[in-house]
């Protein structure tokens, strides 16, 4: 896994998520597979439980991340999550600003293709 940080904080993006699926079981509760599923998540992991415990509804929007790449070093973009209301489809686009390190970084994994899988 490569290590990823956000502005957020470290928590931010779990939080954002488990955010989301709050919604999702607020959207659908009478979703058996999906009250398992949190149930099954709640059961299996403390940390997990605590933020559902604490965690309210929303949907995670953006966020400016930095990436650690092994070979090309830190990588920041921007992440935005691109929702349709009333659909559950998130498409989430990271991209870097023109004539920043971060652009000349992807620009790299792009052009020598070491953001392939190995």
């Amino acid at each position: 896994m490569r290590p990823v940080t956000s502005t957020a904080g470290p928590r931010a993006f779990e939080t954002a998520i488990v955010a989301d699926l709050r919604e999702a079981v607020s959207r659908y509760p009478a979703d058996p597979e999906l009250a398992a599923l949190v149930d099954g998540l709640r059961a299996a992991s403390p940390f997990f439980g605590e933020l559902w415990s604490v965690a309210g509804t929303g949907q995670l929007t953006g966020d400016v991340k930095t990436i650690g790449h092994p070979e090309l070093g830190d990588i920041t973009v921007d992440c935005d999550v691109l929702t349709v209301p009333g659909v559950d489809l998130r498409i989430v686009t990271c991209t870097a600003a023109p004539g920043t390190g971060g652009a000349d970084r992807l620009d790299l994994l792009r052009a020598s293709r070491l953001g392939e899988a190995r």
